[in-house]
């Protein structure tokens, strides 16, 4: 245990914090609404979810944590037009922590969280579906019309995002060419 203590505050203490930068507002906001969501999904199904202590304590804390500092820093680093080579280079060094940090404490959550689902499944025989049933409404109602809307909204013309292929060179053509006229058909 000293040894992951001594661990931890050696990554802060070397940068490796990727909460640094993000505003505690924005932070606080995305737990508001993990936290909103998870009562949407989970309030009718399981009374007694408590997502600040699933999620925000013990073996999960400082994965979700970072992870939702990355994701924060991420929708901000990636908005813009086109992503290219230089700006995912940029971000190695995140998804490495973020993918070190899966690996030394992803188990120790996951546990944590099955704990709580199975409490639930104690709680309520019908878990399972009433919690896909809430899912799906909360889906229903609230992002559906969202997912249409984004994905009419960037849809483009496969004429304007696909080079045109140059088919009489293509070396399926080609071989396609060679075969037809190199292979007889047979007489009956």
């Amino acid at each position: 245990m000293r040894a992951i203590i001594f661990l931890a505050i050696v990554g802060v203490a070397f940068g490796i914090n990727l909460c640094k930068d993000v505003k505690k507002s924005d932070l606080s906001s995305a737990f508001a609404n993990a936290r909103a969501g998870s009562n949407l999904i989970l309030g009718a199904s399981c009374p007694s979810f408590d997502f600040d202590n699933v999620a925000l304590s013990g073996s999960c804390k400082a994965i979700v944590r970072q992870a939702t500092c990355y994701g924060l820093k991420a929708a901000e680093s990636y908005d813009v037009d086109t992503v290219n080579y230089g700006l995912l280079a940029e971000d190695v060094s995140n998804m490495e922590h973020l993918g070190n940090l899966a690996c030394d404490q992803a188990r120790n959550c996951f546990l944590q969280v099955k704990a709580a689902m199975e409490n639930c499944l104690v709680e309520n025989e019908n878990f399972v579906a009433d919690t896909i049933a809430a899912a799906e409404k909360v889906y229903k109602d609230d992002f559906a019309a969202r997912v249409a809307s984004f994905a009419n909204s960037n849809k483009v013309p496969c004429s304007e995002t696909l080079q045109p292929w140059p088919w009489t060179d293509s070396p399926v053509l080609l071989i396609s060419k060679t075969l037809s006229t190199s292979i007889s058909p047979r007489a009956p």
